[in-house]
């Protein structure tokens, strides 16, 4: 049966106090029946100190057990103050260490990066050349290059391709090959492939605004990558919050190189 932390605390509270009790215990019961003596023998000191008539109070000898008596005092307030101390002392030893560990175990988990997920099996061939097959890097409606909405891209100037409308907020390699570039705001990849094929993987359009806001990077540059392997997460949520396309752009940069190249759409 699990105990809620109060009731721990309050059993570890009471298990303080019983240590107190104990160790007074310790304490006076051996020396209890000395201290009843010796106090009333002062006692009787200090009243026949105070009675009249008599002799012997007067003398040089009951001075000093006087005194003697006095020292006794002290020494039994002595005795109780410093074991009075020992056990205060004892008391709020126990009690930081049982508070100090409480916070250990109740310390929140750190927060940590989303966890990247398993490759995936893409069926999906967007472009062809007959160096090799690009798939789709993320699940989506596709679009020509031509309606992506940005000139550039548009325009043809860096190669030809397609946009794609995510379903997903996961990028994934369109084949195996290798990371050559890793835009510093991490909302674009650039991909080496099979007989040179150089893919650019933009994600969104004006995107590079963000700075990196929004985008999680799960390679870097000079890493070998399959197909299907995981590339990058974004959040679509966040692109469009900051008022942007959240096209997915992919264009083989070097198309006009390639052999045969088409685009399957």
């Amino acid at each position: 049966m699990h105990m809620s932390k109060d009731y721990q605390r309050d059993e570890e509270n009471l298990s303080v106090e019983t240590g107190e009790s104990h160790t007074l215990k310790q304490i006076f019961v051996p020396i209890l029946p000395a201290v009843i003596i010796i106090g009333l023998i002062i006692a009787i000191i200090k009243i026949l100190g105070f009675v009249p008539g008599l002799s012997f109070t007067e003398t040089e000898w009951f001075g000093y057990l006087d005194m003697l008596s006095n020292i006794g005092f002290g020494l039994i307030a002595l005795i109780v103050a410093v074991s009075a101390m020992r056990t205060l002392s004892g008391r709020k030893g126990a009690v930081q260490e049982a508070e100090g560990e409480a916070p250990a175990m109740a310390a929140p988990a750190a927060e940590t990066a989303s966890a990247a997920p398993d490759s995936k099996q893409i069926d999906l061939v967007v472009m062809r050349c007959d160096e090799g097959d690009v798939k789709a890097p993320v699940p989506g409606k596709l679009r020509s290059y031509t309606e992506i909405p940005d000139e550039a891209f548009a325009s043809g100037v860096l190669g030809e391709g397609v946009g794609i409308t995510p379903e997903e907020e996961e990028i994934y390699a369109p084949f195996d090959g290798t990371v050559t570039t890793l835009a510093e705001s991490k909302h674009a990849i650039g991909l080496t492939g099979p007989g040179g094929m150089e893919l650019l993987i933009h994600v969104g359009v004006d995107t590079v605004m963000m700075n990196g806001d929004g985008f999680e990077p799960r390679v870097k540059e000079g890493d070998k990558v399959t197909c299907g392997q995981p590339l990058m997460h974004f959040d679509r949520k966040k692109i469009k919050a900051a008022g942007h396309p959240d096209v997915v752009v992919v264009l083989m940069t070097n198309s006009d190189d390639l052999a045969n190249f088409r685009i399957m759409l």
